[in-house]
Protein backbone atom coordinates (compact mmCIF):
# COMPACT_ATOMS: atom_id res chain seq x y z
CA UNK A 1 0.00 0.00 0.00
CA UNK A 2 1.32 3.61 -0.70
CA UNK A 3 -0.09 6.73 0.67
CA UNK A 4 -0.18 9.81 -1.13
CA UNK A 5 0.18 13.39 0.34
CA UNK A 6 -1.68 15.74 0.10
CA UNK A 7 0.32 18.02 -2.42
CA UNK A 8 0.92 15.36 -4.89
CA UNK A 9 -2.69 14.50 -4.77
CA UNK A 10 -3.24 18.37 -5.87
CA UNK A 11 -0.71 18.17 -8.52
CA UNK A 12 -2.39 15.13 -9.98
CA UNK A 13 -5.97 16.55 -9.44
CA UNK A 14 -4.97 19.83 -11.21
CA UNK A 15 -3.05 17.66 -13.83
CA UNK A 16 0.55 18.96 -13.33
CA UNK A 17 3.17 17.34 -15.30
CA UNK A 18 5.85 15.77 -12.94
CA UNK A 19 8.04 12.67 -12.66
CA UNK A 20 6.26 12.34 -9.21
CA UNK A 21 2.96 13.04 -10.57
CA UNK A 22 3.72 10.27 -13.79
CA UNK A 23 5.00 7.93 -11.27
CA UNK A 24 1.39 8.11 -9.16
CA UNK A 25 -0.89 7.99 -12.76
CA UNK A 26 1.32 4.64 -13.39
CA UNK A 27 0.67 3.22 -10.02
CA UNK A 28 -3.06 3.78 -10.50
CA UNK A 29 -3.02 2.63 -13.89
CA UNK A 30 -1.47 -0.72 -12.58
CA UNK A 31 -3.71 -0.95 -9.89
CA UNK A 32 -1.11 -0.95 -7.25
CA UNK A 33 -2.71 0.60 -3.73
CA UNK A 34 -3.05 3.23 -3.46
CA UNK A 35 -4.74 5.19 -0.50
CA UNK A 36 -4.46 8.76 1.38
CA UNK A 37 -6.19 9.55 4.91
CA UNK A 38 -8.57 11.41 6.58
CA UNK A 39 -6.00 14.28 7.15
CA UNK A 40 -4.82 14.28 3.66
CA UNK A 41 -8.92 14.49 2.77
CA UNK A 42 -9.90 17.76 4.59
CA UNK A 43 -6.81 19.19 2.76
CA UNK A 44 -8.02 18.66 -0.14
CA UNK A 45 -11.79 19.25 0.74
CA UNK A 46 -10.51 22.90 2.34
CA UNK A 47 -8.77 23.90 -0.82
CA UNK A 48 -11.74 23.13 -3.06
CA UNK A 49 -13.22 26.55 -4.17
CA UNK A 50 -16.46 25.94 -4.83
CA UNK A 51 -18.55 22.51 -4.48
CA UNK A 52 -18.19 21.57 -8.09
CA UNK A 53 -14.66 21.28 -7.21
CA UNK A 54 -15.74 19.12 -3.95
CA UNK A 55 -17.81 16.39 -5.71
CA UNK A 56 -14.34 16.10 -7.74
CA UNK A 57 -12.07 15.39 -5.27
CA UNK A 58 -14.50 12.59 -3.74
CA UNK A 59 -15.41 11.45 -7.18
CA UNK A 60 -11.11 11.22 -7.66
CA UNK A 61 -10.72 9.36 -3.54
CA UNK A 62 -13.68 7.22 -4.18
CA UNK A 63 -11.56 4.38 -5.57
CA UNK A 64 -8.59 4.40 -2.91
CA UNK A 65 -8.33 3.53 0.82
CA UNK A 66 -8.63 6.14 3.44
CA UNK A 67 -7.00 5.31 6.80
CA UNK A 68 -8.92 6.56 9.92
CA UNK A 69 -6.17 8.28 12.21
CA UNK A 70 -5.91 6.71 15.31
CA UNK A 71 -5.28 7.47 19.00
CA UNK A 72 -1.94 6.47 19.21
CA UNK A 73 -0.65 8.04 15.80
CA UNK A 74 -1.61 11.30 17.44
CA UNK A 75 0.29 10.36 20.35
CA UNK A 76 3.43 8.77 18.19
CA UNK A 77 2.65 12.31 15.92
CA UNK A 78 3.52 14.49 19.30
CA UNK A 79 6.60 12.83 19.59
CA UNK A 80 7.63 12.87 15.92
CA UNK A 81 6.82 16.60 15.99
CA UNK A 82 9.52 16.95 19.36
CA UNK A 83 11.75 14.89 17.94
CA UNK A 84 12.07 17.10 14.64
CA UNK A 85 12.24 20.63 16.47
CA UNK A 86 15.10 18.54 18.56
CA UNK A 87 16.72 17.29 15.86
CA UNK A 88 19.76 14.61 16.17
CA UNK A 89 22.77 13.77 15.46
CA UNK A 90 25.51 16.01 13.24
CA UNK A 91 23.90 16.48 9.93
CA UNK A 92 20.21 17.19 11.62
CA UNK A 93 19.39 20.59 12.99
CA UNK A 94 16.17 21.03 14.34
CA UNK A 95 13.12 21.89 12.67
CA UNK A 96 9.99 22.98 13.10
CA UNK A 97 7.34 21.10 10.78
CA UNK A 98 3.47 21.25 9.98
CA UNK A 99 1.88 18.90 13.11
CA UNK A 100 -0.44 17.75 10.27
CA UNK A 101 2.71 16.18 8.21
CA UNK A 102 3.61 14.73 11.45
CA UNK A 103 -0.29 13.31 12.11
CA UNK A 104 0.34 11.60 8.38
CA UNK A 105 3.56 10.33 9.10
CA UNK A 106 2.67 8.82 11.97
CA UNK A 107 -0.31 7.67 10.22
CA UNK A 108 2.13 5.98 7.81
CA UNK A 109 4.32 4.36 10.23
CA UNK A 110 1.44 2.55 12.25
CA UNK A 111 0.33 0.76 8.72
CA UNK A 112 3.28 0.10 7.34
CA UNK A 113 2.86 2.12 4.47
CA UNK A 114 5.02 4.03 2.25
CA UNK A 115 4.80 7.61 1.21
CA UNK A 116 4.79 9.04 -2.04
CA UNK A 117 5.07 13.04 -1.45
CA UNK A 118 6.61 16.31 -2.87
CA UNK A 119 7.18 17.73 0.76
CA UNK A 120 10.62 17.80 1.60
CA UNK A 121 9.29 18.12 5.39
CA UNK A 122 8.74 13.95 4.97
CA UNK A 123 12.19 13.12 4.29
CA UNK A 124 13.48 15.08 7.18
CA UNK A 125 10.71 12.86 9.17
CA UNK A 126 11.62 10.23 7.60
CA UNK A 127 15.72 10.61 8.68
CA UNK A 128 14.57 11.20 12.09
CA UNK A 129 12.29 8.77 13.07
CA UNK A 130 13.89 5.97 10.72
CA UNK A 131 10.46 4.47 10.45
CA UNK A 132 8.91 6.26 8.01
CA UNK A 133 9.32 4.79 4.60
CA UNK A 134 9.45 7.34 1.52
CA UNK A 135 8.06 5.71 -1.86
CA UNK A 136 11.16 6.20 -4.16
CA UNK A 137 10.90 7.74 -7.83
Amino acid sequence: MIMVDTGLWLDFINGIDSKKVKTLTKLIADEKEISFNSIIMMELLQGCKNEKEVIRVKTILKDFYCYVISHNAIIQANEIYRACKKGRGNNLTGQTVSPLDCIIASNCIENNVELLHRDKHFDFISKITGTLKIYSV
